[in-house]
């Protein structure tokens, strides 16, 4: 089955140490450790994607002891979840092979350095890098998963109106739900249909796909908040040194 991955899970041994029995189930099955569970608590890292689900499809295979062939003692075709498309079942572990001539290519331009000029030069990593820089580590912790979603999404149509850019977004598994994201080219301001900027404050993945599709590699200061920049605190300093009612009082306390 192509659309579909087995990982190894328990085995037996006879007295010589020699493997006499081996069970196989679905990679999906199981669930995750409550040791790696981020609760805020343990771990400072954002959490990655959940992929076990609890499926239950198990084989379990036994060697014959006198011809030593091996033969399937107990298989359940039992699973909870649904099979990957054809085009993503290169990203399972169990289907992920490249050609000898590939890999000699690959290896050739990372001797090169093809492969890490490419990684630096990629507009997603100079917007990753840009945001990280602008934002606090708490806002680029949501704002991050923006990013990776960016992936799954293509420009579809491009429109001019008297006002600005529109451009209309949709997803390659589900082409009938669009977005619509306009650029204001004057002062580079951007609005999506998903309002996720108007009521966050954090950029959707819509807006950052038309950051990569016009070519910008650096976030602007439109999709930054003043409250979630680094430099809030400096901001606020600022402002209050300009007013001078509040820097008397701050003076006075600080004289008593």
């Amino acid at each position: 089955m192509n659309d579909f991955a087995v990982r190894k899970n328990k085995i037996q041994r006879n007295v010589k140490n020699e493997v006499t029995q081996q069970e196989f189930v679905c990679f999906r099955q199981g669930s995750r450790d409550i040791r790696f569970v981020n609760d805020g608590l343990r771990q400072n890292r954002e959490p990655k994607a959940e992929t076990r689900c609890g499926c239950e499809a198990e084989m379990r295979v036994h060697v014959h002891s006198e011809s030593g062939r091996w033969i399937i003692l107990y298989f359940q075709e039992v699973y909870n979840h649904k099979f990957l498309e054809d085009r993503l079942t290169c990203m399972l572990s169990g289907h992920r092979k490249m050609d000898v001539v590939i890999v000699k290519q690959m290896n050739m331009m990372l001797k090169v350095g093809i492969i890490r000029l490419l990684c630096t030069l990629s507009p997603l990593h100079d917007l990753e890098m840009s945001a990280s820089n602008k934002l606090t580590k708490e806002i680029f912790f949501l704002f991050s998963p923006m990013l990776f979603r960016t992936c799954t999404l293509k420009v579809q149509t491009h429109a001019l109106s008297q006002t600005c850019d529109i451009y209309t977004l949709s997803r390659s598994i589900n082409t009938r739900k669009e977005w619509q994201v306009g650029r204001y080219c004057d002062n580079n301001i951007f609005k999506c249909s998903c309002l996720r900027m108007e009521s966050l404050g954090i950029p959707c993945d819509h807006i950052i796909a038309v950051l990569i599709h016009v070519q910008l590699s650096d976030t602007p200061d439109s999709l930054v908040l003043d409250r979630w920049s680094k430099n809030a605190r400096s901001k606020v300093r600022a402002f209050v040194e300009k007013a001078p009612f509040c820097w008397d009082s701050t003076i006075t306390l600080d004289a008593e």
